[in-house]
């Protein structure tokens, strides 16, 4: 069998196995050895030019995309030996853990997001030489997708620890079209005076208004801050803020950075789903390949919950849980032959 045919079948593994996913665990699903199913993982680049490939056809008529960029933590609660990773804190459950750092693109028209890379970004104190800052992996990857999508107005969405000096200038002097998360206390200049953004009266919707907009100065740079009403579940009120280098209806940039969330709901299912924590090697490079084939394995879920018209990539993986495994092989290397590029 070709590597072209091979590549779905540890995706697949992750889809139907239970549980964790280690090697073990795949090859019990596959009721072969635990080399067998080892040597099925193939490296991370091979994932990234399949996913990217299928994302440019899938989304070739759209005129407009949203690109999301985010990053998670991997947990390794109980390994110091791992390599590569390193103690994070985290603002969820606002304690430190030993685990990676992910960052991860993907690419979505509003209502489907396909992922399309990632990358692990390391503990500076664990590394001599040069590393990899969040902002360098979000610049190369601004570069990437510009290439992969040359043609295509793209809005960069990102949350509010990419709100800095640095990327917000870097954009604006590479023409970028960005929105992220501003936090209510940073202090413009707005009509001539310097404002805190919570104080500004005239940001705040009125009325049956929910969003607002306008032009101010931080740090010497043009921005457009969005305020946004929100309500949540208990029906309270609150007011947050975003920024952005270009100029539109404050109802579209608030559209914009909704788009975001579908890459926190790809995160959690790749988490719950798809085996994205569940690799137990101490090999970085078979980590960050595991990574790469979990991402790969909810492509698949997206790309079947698009044929079946279902409801979210959870409906469809449920449906795939349900089938044989050749059956699956056979179906995805079908589904995969009507994207022309992949068999460049």
């Amino acid at each position: 069998m070709s590597k072209k045919n091979m590549i779905v079948d540890y995706a697949i593994l992750l889809l139907l196995s239970i549980g964790k996913r280690s090697f073990s665990a795949l090859s019990r699903t596959m009721q072969k050895g635990r080399e067998c199913v080892s040597r099925l993982l193939f490296p991370a680049e091979f994932y990234f030019e399949r996913m990217q490939k299928i994302a440019v056809e899938v989304f070739a008529k759209h005129t407009k995309l949203i690109i999301a960029i985010d990053e998670t933590l991997i947990k390794k609660i109980y390994s110091r030996y791992m390599q590569g990773s390193g103690w994070f804190f985290d603002q969820a459950t606002m304690r430190s853990w030993n685990a990676y750092k992910l960052a991860l693109a993907a690419v979505s028209d509003g209502k489907l997001m396909l992922p399309l890379e990632c990358a692990f970004l390391f503990d500076k104190k664990l590394c001599t030489g040069t590393i990899m800052t969040r902002e360098d992996f979000v610049i190369r990857m601004i570069h990437a997708i510009r290439k992969m999508f040359p043609h295509k107005k793209l809005i960069f969405v990102l949350d509010g620890a990419f709100a800095t000096q640095s990327y917000l200038k870097w954009c604006l002097d590479h023409n970028v079209y960005t929105e992220v998360r501003m936090a209510s206390n940073r202090v413009v200049w707005y009509k001539g005076k310097k404002r805190v953004i919570r104080e500004i009266t005239a940001l705040r919707p009125k009325g049956r208004q929910n969003s607002r907009t306008i032009k101010a100065l931080w740090h010497g740079m043009q921005l457009y801050i969005t305020a946004q009403r929100r309500f949540d579940k208990h029906g309270i009120c609150s007011i947050v803020f975003q920024a952005a280098t270009y100029r539109a209806k404050s109802s579209i940039h608030v559209q914009h950075y909704r788009a975001r969330w579908s890459i926190e709901k790809l995160i959690r299912t790749t988490k719950q789903l798809c085996g994205l924590q569940d690799c137990y090697s101490l090999k970085l490079e078979t980590q960050l390949s595991h990574v790469a084939a979990s991402l790969f394995a909810f492509t698949l879920a997206q790309l079947e919950r698009k044929k079946r018209k279902l409801i979210n990539p959870e409906a469809a993986i449920r449906s795939i849980k349900t089938r044989k495994l050749n059956f699956l092989n056979h179906h995805f290397n079908r589904m995969l032959q009507a994207f022309p590029s992949l068999h460049c």
